[in-house]
């Protein structure tokens, strides 16, 4: 249970207005991709329209996949609608929560920028204890177009793999 969700209860709050999110995995299992939905105490989650591809599969079909993620994000679900697209989620990668995923799951952040109508992409490194921060050296633009946003994130995924960082707690010491 997250902690928004303890804290609020699930009741409705005011929000800045949601752009179009999507999420982009990868393991040796496959590419993941889902549209990110915000439900109604503002924690994302990812589901429909969601994809697992081959982990070699071409910038043309993960370019269509992002971009149907990305056109089908939702905002102001219920906590069950929540929960239910994430449950689904984790059994399309073959993991039993969170904490699975960010061990085992590459991500790659993206997000429509509305002043400009690009998508913002970025490569995220890994904690080794789980979790994720944005890349300094894989975050760019690139246009709102199935076929760019296939280059891009294949070009990503055929780069060097991200960090793997020591927990944040271990940075904290140093």
């Amino acid at each position: 249970m997250n902690i928004l969700r303890r804290l609020f209860g699930g009741r409705n709050m005011d929000f800045p207005p949601m752009v179009p999110t999507a999420s982009v995995h990868s393991s040796p299992m496959g590419i993941f991709i889902a549209a990110e939905h915000r439900d109604v105490t503002g924690w994302l989650a990812p589901g429909d329209p969601m994809a697992l591809l081959p982990i070699d599969t071409g910038p043309s079909v993960i370019g269509a996949a992002l971009f149907a993620a990305l056109n089908g994000w939702r905002d102001g679900l219920s906590k069950e609608q929540s929960d239910a697209q994430t449950s689904q989620a984790f059994k399309m990668m073959d993991e039993k929560d969170w904490y699975g995923v960010e061990k085992r799951w590459n991500y790659i952040f993206t997000q429509l920028k509305k002043d400009t109508g690009m998508i913002d992409i970025t490569a995220m490194d890994r904690y080794e204890t789980g979790g994720y921060r944005g890349s300094e050296e894989w975050s760019f633009e690139c246009p709102f177009e199935a076929d760019a946003l296939g280059r891009a994130v294949r070009q990503v995924l055929d780069g060097p793999p991200p960090l793997i960082l020591p927990s944040p707690d271990e940075d904290d010491e140093a």
